[in-house]
């Protein structure tokens, strides 16, 4: 028999949603369609995300170089990762 049933993890989930970090990537340079395309995905991300109640860390432009991204990953200890780039 598990700890924990799903539905006793969803409502966990919902009553701490302020205290989740959400980290979203992007790299919002409009260059091409396809970026362009994946910055707009992300930015409803987002929006929906913050609409929900979580923290959510936006990292982008001058924040998508290695040692800037390590460092905000590493301050912000983010539940999840959504990466909408080419990489990292």
């Amino acid at each position: 028999m598990p700890l924990f049933s799903i539905p006793e993890l969803r409502e966990e989930a919902r009553k701490n949603r302020n205290e989740i970090t959400i980290a979203v990537s992007r790299s919002n340079l409009g260059a091409d369609d396809a970026t362009f395309h994946l910055d707009s995905w992300a930015v409803e991300l987002i929006n929906y995300a913050r609409q929900l109640g979580y923290s959510v860390v936006d990292i982008n432009g001058a924040d998508m170089v290695y040692e800037r991204f390590t460092d905000i990953l590493h301050n912000t200890h983010p539940a999840v990762l959504f990466n909408f780039s080419h990489g990292c």
